[in-house]
């Protein structure tokens, strides 16, 4: 671990650091694209009015500048923030580590608390890393620790890097509806806080055009992130069945439970939210076995 520790400490970025990644040989800085100045802004609105996206991912072939954009960006960030450290996937790859051990060990020996209870912001430049796992969470329903552990690998490791994600307000995690038993099983429903980062994934693979089921999906982070606002996280939960019944949300109240389905009206391509309580909980809790 101690090879870790200072590589990640010698991967705090610095301005002689930030001045390699923003200029050529001839120290002359790399020219500016479109792209620079959106980051730049979303970057900015985050570290001043804590608002929307605190993720971005860049995708895209080898050689076409990612890195670049990325340092540039940087560049502006450590004006305001001065936790700022890069990792490389290849490198860690490499050294036989992972990102759930890297964030492992930044909590336990160099921030010494957990992330969430950060009280400044800190920011990772994450380079070749992160876009199967985050493309699979984007794609899926409900989803199984287990069945995820068979493509990335170990299902402990696993679990506490989307924690991690969650507690980050990356990802928005729900726990299947039901008693205490089911809450603690493996079945979780991720939702992303922030929609357009579930778009931008969306885009590598369909381009501008999305079917129903898919704009459904930016619908529901939506629905997500104003409950987890509005709610204690305990509260809400999703629902699955064999029989087709299956609520997008649950509500627990101290009366009857509220059930919220979200549907797309394919002819005027609006969406509406049906609110139901008692007849949908019963049917769906018939047929949920």
């Amino acid at each position: 671990m101690q090879e870790l520790k200072k590589y990640i400490e010698s991967n705090k970025v610095t301005n002689s650091r930030l001045n390699t990644g923003v200029r050529d040989a001839n120290l002359l800085p790399y020219p500016k694209r479109n792209i620079f100045y959106t980051l730049s802004r979303y970057a900015c609105d985050f570290i001043t009015e804590k608002s929307e996206p605190r993720l971005i991912s860049i995708s895209g072939l080898r050689g076409v500048g990612k890195t670049t954009v990325m340092w540039q960006t940087a560049e502006v960030i450590f004006k305001q923030v001065s936790d700022i450290f890069f990792l490389n996937g290849s490198e860690l790859k490499s050294l036989n580590y992972n990102l759930y051990t890297v964030f492992q060990l930044i909590e336990d020996e160099i921030i010494k608390k957990p992330f969430y209870e950060l009280t400044s912001p800190i920011v990772f430049l994450i380079s070749e890393i992160l876009f199967r796992l985050l493309m699979r969470l984007a794609l899926s329903d409900e989803i199984n620790y287990q069945s995820l552990s068979r493509d990335f690998g170990n299902k402990e490791k696993i679990e506490h890097f989307i924690n991690l994600l969650d507690k980050a307000e990356v990802l928005n995690i729900f726990l299947l509806y039901g008693g205490i038993k089911t809450k603690t099983g493996k079945n979780i429903k991720p939702f992303f806080m922030s929609p357009s980062l579930r778009r931008a994934l969306y885009t590598r693979i369909y381009g501008g055009e999305l079917n129903n089921n898919l704009q459904a999906k930016l619908y529901e982070d939506i629905v997500a992130m104003y409950l987890r606002k509005n709610f204690d996280k305990g509260l809400v939960s999703f629902g699955i069945s064999k029989n087709g019944v299956s609520p997008d949300f649950i509500i627990e109240t101290h009366n009857k439970p509220v059930v919220l389905e979200l549907e797309i009206n394919k002819k005027k391509h609006k969406t509406s939210i049906q609110i139901q309580r008692k007849q949908t909980l019963r049917n769906y809790n018939k047929c949920k076995n």
